[in-house]
């Protein structure tokens, strides 16, 4: 007859078992899904933008990676965006910021993510003449859905267009403020700025353990401000037990 040790040995070795590859199993089969800012790319060289790219269950909701997830990345037309050919989502997040650099030529190239265990994606990045005169904002959340964590995540990523929608480069720093209309989701930072000679600027929003949705707002002086909605779902947290031994 095994000791209990051995019992609780055994119980472990398949615990770990089942979690070397915690999602080929799933089905229908999890998903990455990828999400760029600033939403409106300019054809300069050298420019940087982000993608995320994050890990969701068949209904949208945000999933936590149980361990590292290397993410291989590609970019189809390199002459017009430049990115990392590999990304990590580390153990206990549920997505991974990415630079992508801009290489100085109009037209588009589709960055497509893939790991194993998970339904690919990918998205369309356009680049753009730049504008001239900034007359709106734009709002970029991304990702636009978050874990209620009660984390911080600079996810807010606002930017100058002009009246044709073309991206433009701030002359002066320009003071952005921000407002939640959720604060029982989270809260926002109250603002950030578009530094002189940048095209966006980026903040935080820092969750609570609530799901739910908010609209994060943009106002600027003289300048049309812009709204968009951040989602909060997945599992919130409610217990952490601590055992000196796994329970039989």
């Amino acid at each position: 007859t095994p000791s209990n040790s051995s019992a609780a040995s055994d119980v472990y070795k398949r615990q770990v078992l089942r979690t070397v590859h915690p999602y080929s199993a799933a089905n229908p089969p999890f998903q990455l899904k990828i999400v760029m800012s600033p939403n409106k790319i300019p054809a300069e060289k050298g420019f940087t933008g982000f993608i995320s790219i994050q890990l969701i269950d068949s209904q949208g909701l945000p999933l936590t990676a149980l361990s590292d997830v290397v993410i291989t990345l590609t970019s189809s037309n390199t002459d017009v965006i430049s990115i990392p050919a590999i990304a990590v989502i580390k153990r206990g997040s549920s997505y991974c910021k990415v630079k992508f650099r801009v290489m100085g030529s109009t037209g588009s190239s589709i960055i497509t993510a893939s790991a194993q265990g998970f339904q690919p994606c990918n998205i369309t990045i356009r680049t753009v003449e730049p504008g001239s005169i900034p007359s709106k904002l734009m709002i970029a959340l991304n990702p636009s859905i978050l874990l209620p964590d009660g984390l911080s995540h600079e996810v807010i990523y606002v930017q100058l267009l002009d009246d044709h929608d073309r991206p433009v480069k701030a002359d002066r720093d320009i003071r952005v403020h921000l407002s939640s209309a959720n604060l029982d989701v989270g809260l926002s930072d109250d603002h950030l700025v578009i530094e002189a000679g940048s095209y966006y600027g980026c903040a935080s929003f820092t969750t609570k353990f609530t799901t739910g949705r908010t609209a994060i707002v943009a106002l600027a002086e003289n300048l049309e401000p812009d709204a968009e909605h951040l989602y909060i779902k997945g599992l919130i947290p409610m217990k952490l037990a601590v055992y000196s031994a796994i329970p039989l």
